[in-house]
């Protein structure tokens, strides 16, 4: 190749290079590989045009060294880019010109390629669009097994549960031997992107030593700066090797920290759809970018029954759909894995009974993506975009309170209307039927007062005659049916607001955000009898010893007495897992709240 003046590219010389280590790993899949790695090549040096930015224009190629001096094929580029600053417009004269640089070293049928970042992100995408090309990446196995089984020293994690204001996206961990740091309950719902671990010492590596990062998903390694372009040379070598070892020897590990959802990229052994969980209105994060659409769909989504039939050889599944507790069709959900990332499509199952409320509901789904969870017996979570197995920790709840509803419409929350002073003044009065009505009843000795409304601390405040606070927060069962399936999505949501509200336990928030409130005149009693204002409550609240107990209390009957003995009994069925699913997640939240001092109940449903 020239330059545009007609002279020839200056070779790259091996000392003017001391390139940090990252490459990403290939397994050139051609017959012809030689003609593969000129392909691999072209690609590289193929120029793309970016916004701002002029062409690049390749300045240097080859490097200057023996056959016999060199240990492997190297193939290697400089690219000069030119472009305005970041900062400027286009009328400025400045020009920022920096130069890039792309190796490709070719060991047997591996190929690491060093490269910038940008241009690691449109190789990536070449792997995945048509025409495929003649190379994959290292399964991701591989990466495990050869460089994750030291001690983990950095851990980038994401969250496989759906987003939400009280559960973080990501976490990113430093420290020592950080597989024993991480918890059982708070990452189970975790998993592992990136990891950084110290090889152990090995006579057969010398250069690639110390602590060295993965992103298996990617077939990315990296490590330190190098001295020389020689040190880089051997650790890239040494890296290639030890992948080819772990393959020889079928040393590689699935999953290299057991605690943590692991992700999967087939949907081969996915099957058995049972749950579908939805993100409530109020927890959608930020990032999501909450505009109306996707704030309507989710409001429609929490209140609608979506009762979930899978199939045993198959991802996909059916959903019956139902509206304020009225069946009015079934849906089709069809899973597919698309250029690596799952798509969830929904489609009409057949004709439904009430036309308008399920195309209202199929409206809402378009935003699956962001808005839903779809539980598997195979193990495994899908949340839009990606599949999951999570780690199901097989460890019973203990804090079940098992309570007589009859006369109460358990799927009706609570008295309708439509603002809080509304729902305010009707809730407790003759004929609610609603589990608020049910709360009032049930809890009508000592203090109770309703805080339900925007901001509220939670559905319910009591304190009873030895001063026990209880935070009571009350969800809908999904179904009245006595045939209602145990289910994780109703919980998922109560309990996610309940975490969020623990920081009112503080007595001086609490009694500030109780002389607030969402209604002007907060529904209140004393011993059963309705009063006029707090200040009763606010007393108690003030003479209230710091040493007393404090509970959260969850009221959700959508899970059965009968359901949890009949599945409790079992093992390995499609009922057990779905209750060890509600159970690992209600321990998870117990956690959050006795590290606040309180203890948490749960009750469900006698019958």
């Amino acid at each position: 190749m020239a330059m545009p003046d007609g002279h020839p590219l200056p070779v790259i010389q091996p000392e003017w290079l001391r390139p940090y280590f990252s490459i990403i790993v290939l397994r050139n899949t051609a017959r012809d590989k030689r003609r593969a790695i000129s392909q691999l090549c072209d690609f590289l040096k193929a120029p793309v045009q970016r916004s701002g930015k002029e062409p690049p224009v390749i300045v240097a190629e080859g490097i200057a060294a023996a056959d016999d001096a060199m240990p492997c094929r190297v193939d290697g580029f400089i690219y000069r880019q030119d472009s305005r600053p970041s900062w400027a417009n286009d009328r400025i004269e400045f020009v920022d010109t920096r130069h890039s640089l792309a190796l490709a070293l070719t060991y047997k049928e591996f190929v690491a390629v060093y490269c910038d970042n940008h241009l690691k992100g449109r190789l990536q995408r070449w792997l995945t669009r048509p025409p495929i090309p003649p190379f994959v990446r290292v399964p991701p196995e591989v990466f495990q097994g050869a460089l994750l089984q030291g001690e983990a020293r950095g851990l980038w994690l994401q969250g496989t549960h759906t987003r939400r204001a009280t559960r973080p996206d990501t976490k990113n961990l430093s420290g020592q031997r950080l597989q024993d740091a991480l918890n059982p309950l708070e990452d189970s719902s975790f998993a592992f992107s990136s990891a950084r671990a110290s090889l152990p010492p090995a006579d057969s590596r010398q250069a690639l030593t110390g602590s060295i990062g993965t992103t298996p998903s990617n077939a990315l390694i990296w490590g330190r700066g190098t001295n020389d372009f020689d040190e880089f040379v051997g650790m890239a070598l040494e890296a290639l090797r030890l992948l080819e070892e772990t393959i020889d020897a079928g040393a590689e590990i699935v999953r290299p920290f057991p605690i943590l959802a692991v992700r999967s990229y087939d949907l081969s052994g996915v099957h058995g759809a049972f749950d579908l969980a939805t993100t409530p209105p109020d927890e959608l994060s930020s990032a999501l970018g909450s505009y109306d659409e996707l704030n309507d769909a989710a409001q429609l989504l929490e209140r609608a029954l979506l009762e979930v039939r899978g199939q045993r050889d198959s991802a996909d599944f059916v959903v019956d759909v139902g509206l304020e507790g009225a069946h009015c069709g079934t849906l089709q959900g069809v899973v597919r894995l698309e250029s690596g990332a799952v798509r969830v499509r929904f489609g009409f199952h057949d004709e439904p009974t009430s036309l308008p409320e399920v195309r209202r509901v199929l409206d809402a789904l378009q935003y699956s993506d962001q808005l839903i969870k779809i539980y598997y017996e195979s193990g495994h979570m899908i949340d839009g975009r990606s599949i999951f197995q999570r780690q199901v920790q097989p460890h019973a709840f203990h804090h079940w309170q098992w309570a007589d509803f009859t006369g109460y419409e358990i799927n009706r929350e609570k008295p309708i209307g439509s603002s809080p002073a509304q729902i305010h003044s009707r809730v407790g009065l003759v004929g609610d039927l609603s589990l608020f009505g049910w709360v009032v009843k049930t809890y009508s000795s000592g203090l109770l007062t309703c805080d339900d409304g925007p901001g509220e601390i939670a559905d319910f405040l009591h304190i009873d005659s030895e001063g026990t606070l209880s935070l009571i927060h009350v969800k809908a069962a999904k179904s009245c049916a006595p045939s209602r399936r145990i289910a994780v999505g109703p919980y998922e949501i109560v309990t996610s607001q309940a975490v969020k509200n623990l920081i009112n336990l503080d007595p001086s928030r609490l009694r500030d955000r109780l002389e607030s409130s969402p209604a002007p005149r907060p529904a209140t009693w004393v011993e059963g009898v309705r009063v006029d204002g707090r200040e009763e409550l606010l007393d108690a609240l003030s003479r209230r010893s710091p040493r007393a107990e404090a509970r959260v209390v969850i009221v959700q009957p959508h899970l059965s007495k009968m359901l949890y003995q009949r599945a409790g009994s079992l093992s390995l069925t499609e009922e057990n897992f779905r209750l060890s699913l509600l159970e690992t997640l209600l321990n998870g939240v117990r956690g959050s709240v006795t590290s606040q001092g309180a203890e948490l109940v749960v009750i469900a449903s006698e019958r």
